[in-house]
């Protein structure tokens, strides 16, 4: 390794995965052709996420930005693509669009 940073690097068909784990339970779930890492914040521009809610609910989307610091999430829609799309929750089936 060389400098202060680790990057993470999957491929189109294998993508690289990041979990975020508590007390043994999977809280948020990405895959992305590559994560960085970096004085403890992980970082990806094209992810696909998913962030559990409670048991049984979840939230998706398949193209954003994502940073992880401190236990805080933060996800911006990509402008491009599938970007576009909303987030989404499952139990509930509704979606979500921010405004813009």
């Amino acid at each position: 390794m060389k400098g202060g940073s680790l990057n993470f690097t999957g491929s189109d068909n294998i993508k690289a995965k990041a979990e975020y784990i508590h007390n043994g339970k999977v809280l948020f779930k990405a895959e992305a052709t590559n994560f960085s890492a970096k004085d403890r914040i992980l970082k990806s521009n094209l992810a696909a996420m998913t962030l559990y809610i409670g048991n049984n609910d979840s939230v998706t989307h398949p193209n954003v930005s994502g940073i992880i610091k401190n236990n805080e999430f933060s996800f911006t829609r990509n402008s491009k693509g599938t970007g576009n799309l909303p987030f989404m929750t499952h139990i509930n089936e509704f979606t979500l669009k921010p405004t813009t």
